[in-house]
């Protein structure tokens, strides 16, 4: 596979090239990637990338070592707006199990990325919701995205592979974020862009 900036090729296959392929192939118009730093990622301005892609990195939703929602709300505006302004409004979300912070189930995420190293920058779970919410209410856009050729919406998807499943943990969070991407998709937008 070859590196969307650079040209570079020989790039092992994970959700970060899957995401590359489909902006690559223009089976989207644009991609955000939030908690974690994608392989793709380039020192590329982003008014010269060649492609619609934000990077947020983890430690920039940390407030004094704490996840701080405002932050995370304050990138998600700045996005949806961009894609708003762009005529973007369907929005898939795919949730990587690894990218979260999830104390409660003592589950680091951190579980088969040993490198990953001390300083752990997750998104709690809990925020998914309330992102999905700003994305419907403020800005019109639709969860999930329709496939015209064969009448199907598909919402998002919840990814983690971290075998076996301790305890069940990594079936019950995805369940619980599955659920609340269902409950979402199925509100109607409030507020629909011009």
């Amino acid at each position: 596979m070859e590196n969307i900036e650079t040209g570079k090729t020989g790039i092992y296959v994970s959700k970060s090239n899957v995401m590359q392929y489909i902006l690559e192939h223009r089976l989207v118009d644009a991609v955000a990637v939030l908690g974690t730093d994608p392989i793709f990622q380039e020192d590329v301005p982003k008014g010269q990338r060649r492609y619609v892609y934000d990077i947020v990195p983890g430690q920039e939703l940390y407030s004094r070592d704490q996840p701080d929602k405002t932050k995370l709300l304050a990138a998600l505006d700045a996005i949806f707006s961009q894609w708003q302004a762009n005529g973007i409004r369907e929005v898939y979300i795919s949730v990587d199990l690894d990218g979260l912070r999830l104390p409660e189930q003592h589950y680091t995420g951190t579980d088969y990325k040993p490198w990953a190293g001390t300083s752990y920058y997750g998104i709690p779970a809990a925020w998914i919701p309330a992102a999905m919410q700003q994305a419907r209410t403020k800005h019109g856009l639709r969860l999930g995205v329709h496939n015209h050729r064969t009448g199907q919406r598909f919402v998002g998807d919840v990814v983690e592979y971290n075998l076996p499943d301790e305890g069940q943990r990594t079936a019950r969070i995805t369940k619980h974020i599955l659920g609340a991407m269902l409950a979402e998709a199925q509100q109607d937008p409030i507020r629909r862009p011009a």
